[in-house]
């Protein structure tokens, strides 16, 4: 589904409300708000856009805030373009605007800048509001964005990580939450700048339980699939590992925000053609890769391009 859904949705909004269709926001729509940040967790932003823009009693401009926010996620920065309007926190007596203003310009900062340790800062201060809050969903949310945040960082702080890993194992409360969890352990513990820490090989088969639990159209499943292929392509089961790594493009379909997950689902079957001695193909494999690179993070994707390049190259000259 193209961005242009979620434009056309906002256009709606807009038209809605130059027509004077404005409405305060009522109690009974913690319930609808707890609901739109599921739909985030799982990944669903047209759902969550549709649930904001249809639900009846919520002040407009935390409707605006709302739809702009699943926007901003569902496309991932890969339209090449944000907004630029929407660059400033705006004064407002109502906190949680606030704290969805700083949620939405952080992940503009990490997707559309390359310099991305703004993007934590905003994520940080939205997150110290969703606390003084006392508003779990939008904490939850603020933790997600930091993970996020710590993925994109080539070299990360473990101690900052395991921090925010720790309060948000102390929130959860379903499946989903546990499946995150263990998910964003997962990606940390296999970024270790010197070596796989121990706890990976502990966390990763927590992951097949959790994806035995997880319906065919659970859109958490690719990133489910990644992280066991990256686990049996560590330990040299690369049958299985492309396997997995297949599934992961399969399933991840054309969807903007799994944009580096299919570019890193091929760099990696390219290293593995690499170790089965299949240099020429791996290099055409690379190639395919950057198709899928992201648009707005050049310079994580020429790191790992320009890495096993050269690795190839060598390895074609031994």
């Amino acid at each position: 589904m193209p961005l242009q859904y979620f434009r056309f949705k906002i256009l709606l909004f807009l038209l809605i409300l130059h027509f004077g269709c404005k409405k305060n926001f009522a109690a009974d729509n913690s319930i609808i708000m707890e609901e739109y940040f599921q739909l985030l967790k799982g990944l669903e932003y047209e759902a969550a856009c549709d649930l904001a823009l249809n639900a009846v009693n919520i002040d407009w401009e935390l409707k605006d805030r709302l739809l702009r926010l699943s926007e901003i996620l569902f496309d991932a920065g890969q339209s090449g373009c944000f907004d630029e309007s929407y660059v400033e926190i705006r004064q407002h007596d109502n906190d949680l605007v606030v704290a969805l203003d700083l949620l939405i310009i952080g992940y503009k900062e990490l997707y559309f800048n390359i310099e991305k340790s703004n993007a934590f800062k905003y994520f940080y201060e939205s997150y110290d509001i969703a606390q003084e809050l006392n508003y779990l969903p939008l904490i939850k949310q603020n933790l997600l964005a930091i993970f996020e945040y710590y993925h994109f960082e080539i070299a990360q702080s473990t101690h900052q990580y395991n921090q925010y890993v720790e309060i948000f194992e102390n929130l959860t409360l379903d499946d989903i939450d546990e499946l995150l969890l263990s998910l964003y352990k997962t990606i940390f513990y296999s970024q270790s700048i010197n070596e796989i820490e121990s706890a990976y090989f502990k966390e990763v088969p927590k992951l097949t339980t959790h994806l035995e639990k997880l319906p065919i159209q659970n859109r958490l499943r690719p990133k489910v699939y990644f992280e066991i292929a990256l686990m049996h392509d560590i330990e040299g089961d690369y049958k299985t590992a492309k396997n997995y790594y297949d599934k992961c493009l399969t399933e991840s379909g054309s969807f903007p925000f799994f944009k580096y997950l299919k570019f890193s689902s091929i760099v990696k079957l390219s290293n593995i053609e690499y170790k089965e001695g299949e240099i020429s193909k791996a290099l055409i494999t690379l190639k395919l890769a950057t198709k899928f690179a992201d648009i707005q993070d050049t310079l994580r994707t020429q790191y790992y391009i320009n890495r096993y390049k050269s690795e190839y190259f060598s390895g074609l000259k031994k």
